[in-house]
């Protein structure tokens, strides 16, 4: 089979390699569809950290975003079923560790991640395998492009569940980008009061308008600050979450947070933080949260997209 694999920093090639075979709890899936992540350009870049920190060797297939139709069932396998349309997470756990007994397969010091973490080949591929237990069946109302991309709202979703204050809040998103667009429909299903939408490119500007976004912020025009302050009677917001990978963008999220408010911090940044200013996240009592990928949300992201609560359509820039 055909896979697109990344030999070296900025060295992607297309290569045959032999189509993989599930074990007795894996299911063999054909890909109809697969979105390409910021962070997989910042592994295909080799400035990912998996790659510094060794957890990922050279070459390997990424791809960690997709949608596909079961081809084939392991002997073990009860919850899914040959042609059936799937996708799957992107963190794998071992499933037998404490944190994995617990629900949190994230954390597991044994798991892999799809496309990257202990070299698990992803989705730019004809065929990858997945255990069974990650996976979720997508409606026949999902297409194949838009189940690609319940990866991403299913992260946008597990960050947002983290912070207390959404309901009736102003939440502030920082990032035009995909999970940005994402969160800030998470932000109205869960019930926020005001959505705020900061970016620097109009396109995807005029995509957060239409999905919704109650205030957008052109930040290369406008102050953010300024106008989240104005909008807030000098307060600032309840949550601001932080989806851009800019270290300016984060440095001026504590800026943004009400006195006890909370931030979450989505982002993966390619340079360390410097001058961050944690004498404001004391004396304002804020509350930050980092969130990495989305235990136990593919299923429930999927249901809001169905249900078209959350849309991911108009998200599809380039094929």
């Amino acid at each position: 089979m055909k896979s697109a694999r990344i030999f070296g920093p900025r060295d992607i090639r297309v290569v045959d390699v032999p189509r993989p075979e599930p074990g007795p709890a894996e299911v063999l899936i054909r890909m109809e569809a697969a979105g390409v992540c910021a962070s997989d350009v910042i592994l295909w870049n080799g400035n990912f950290p998996y790659i510094a920190q060794g957890l990922t060797t050279y070459p390997f297939t990424p791809g960690h975003e997709w949608c596909g139709v079961v081809e084939e069932c392991g002997v073990a396998v009860r919850t899914l079923r040959a042609d059936q349309r799937v996708v799957g997470e992107a963190s794998l756990g071992c499933g037998e560790c404490p944190d994995c007994l617990t629900g949190r397969y994230d954390i597991c010091q044994y798991r892999r991640e799809t496309g990257s973490r202990g070299n698990k080949d992803g989705a730019y591929a004809e065929y990858i395998v997945m255990p069974a237990r990650h996976c979720a069946p997508v409606p026949s109302s999902v297409t194949a492009e838009e189940g690609a991309i319940a990866l991403a709202a299913s992260e946008a979703l597990y960050a947002l569940q983290k912070a207390t204050r959404v309901l009736g809040g102003t939440v502030v998103v920082q990032g035009d980008g995909p999970i940005g667009l994402l969160a800030v429909q998470v932000a109205r299903v869960c019930g926020a009061g005001t959505t705020i939408l900061a970016g620097c490119y109009e396109n995807k500007l005029h995509t957060a308008r239409e999905l919704g976004a109650d205030v957008v912020v052109d930040v290369t025009r406008d102050s953010l600050r300024e106008r989240v302050l104005q909008l807030t009677e000098g307060k600032g917001a309840d949550v601001a979450v932080e989806a851009s990978g800019s270290t300016a963008a984060l440095n001026d999220t504590v800026d943004l947070v009400r006195a006890g408010g909370e931030a979450v911090i989505i982002g993966i940044y390619q340079e360390p933080l410097a001058n961050f200013d944690m004498s404001k996240v004391v004396l304002k009592d804020m509350r930050i949260y980092g969130s990495h990928v989305s235990p136990g949300m593919l299923g429930r992201a999927i249901n809001l997209m169905a249900s078209g609560a959350i849309q991911t359509k108009p998200l599809i820039t380039h094929r």
